[in-house]
């Protein structure tokens, strides 16, 4: 094993397995797209910390998250190495995963189960808990910020990335200072639950008109005044009312990504169902490509991905899209200015270009 790989594993992490690859679903999601949460004896400061985590995930998606001291369907607390399930959600009052103590795993989470019944996260009260959000944490410390943000992602069906750039990476980066999610955690949350409300734009002659929605927490009232602004964004595509050829079709990494206009559908081999359509140019940054032109796309037996595009190929990277190299197809020895018809991986060590 090289330098970095035993630094990362050495980190702080979560308790939840891998998969060294882009964002992973879990099985099961939420059928519902509100959803009450608790933090058990979490002070002021957690349950502050708390509302900030859910709204960064709630931000980027068609989901609603709030308070709920009764009938809870997120459950946060702290637990010691052998802990308990506060609100018995898996139907047994002891948990089945211990913690560690100081440093290793920080805490773990359950995934949405196929009853919709309530889960629980689990902290492990042992960790030195740091407690601001936006600024570096002392040494020894773990931000509670980023731990909490990532469990909560477990909790809405999202399994570890390979991105390690990603909030869904299963090491913890103590110095990371953006509160914000990765675009691979964006496309992870928006696969599963869509992308957020669209939002209505008044033209410059019209006057803003504030709108004040009211909501109920378990505890009190409280009323909110939103200015609504935007509503130019496109919808998005339903994949089975689509009546035209699609653009691009790639197997990578256990899913199935499907382009259309300006769209891709990022869809798990394992699960039988559809997720909502994302837009190409926030999933993968590559400017200087049409993906509704001619070309072909694959993956190389390295894993990086082979793009043909007009009379260059692409070698892109399979983790993050980032582009590593841009060449000529002379490179490879064919003619110039010839026409690609299409290419393939055979997994066994070689691929094959059609062209005429």
């Amino acid at each position: 094993m090289d330098n970095e790989t035993i630094t990362i594993m050495k980190k702080p992490r979560c308790g939840v397995k891998d998969y060294p690859q882009l964002f992973t679903l879990y099985d099961a999601k939420w059928r519902k797209n509100k959803l009450g949460w608790k933090f058990v004896y979490g002070n002021q400061q957690d349950k502050s910390i708390a509302e900030k985590c859910f709204a960064e995930w709630a931000r980027h998606t068609n989901m609603i998250f709030f308070m709920d001291e009764w009938k809870p369907d997120i459950v946060i607390s702290y637990g010691s190495v052998k802990h308990q399930n506060f609100y018995r959600c898996k139907n047994s009052s002891a948990c089945p995963f211990n913690l560690d103590g100081p440093g290793g795993v920080l805490g773990h989470a359950f995934f949405p189960g196929s009853s919709n019944n309530c889960i629980e996260i689990h902290l492990d009260n042992t960790e030195n808990w740091f407690k601001e959000v936006g600024t570096f944490p002392p040494q020894n410390y773990h931000s509670l910020y980023y731990t909490l943000l990532h469990e909560i992602g477990h909790s809405l069906g999202i399994e570890h990335t390979g991105v390690n750039t990603a909030v869904m990476y299963p090491s913890l980066n103590d110095n990371r200072k953006s509160v914000e999610l990765d675009q691979d955690d964006i496309n992870a949350i928006q696969s599963l639950y869509g992308l957020p409300p669209v939002k209505k734009e008044m033209n410059e002659t019209t006057t803003k008109k504030s709108v004040t929605r009211t909501t109920q927490s378990s505890e009190t009232m409280q009323t909110t005044t939103v200015k609504r602004t935007a509503t130019l964004n496109k919808p998005a595509p339903n994949l089975c009312e689509v009546n035209f050829k699609f653009h691009k079709l790639l197997i990578l990494n256990k899913h199935f990504y499907v382009f259309f206009d300006d769209w891709v559908w990022v869809i798990p081999l394992k699960k039988q169902t559809i997720p909502t359509a994302l837009q190409i140019s926030s999933f993968i940054p590559l400017p200087t490509i049409s993906f509704k032109n001619d070309g072909f796309m694959y993956q190389k037996p390295n894993g990086d991905i082979f793009f043909i595009y007009e009379n260059n190929y692409y070698i892109v990277d399979p983790d993050s899209f980032a582009l590593k190299g841009r060449y000529f197809l002379t490179y490879l020895g064919l003619p110039s200015n010839i026409k690609v018809n299409g290419g393939v991986n055979t997994y066994t060590g070689r691929s094959y270009i059609f062209f005429q």
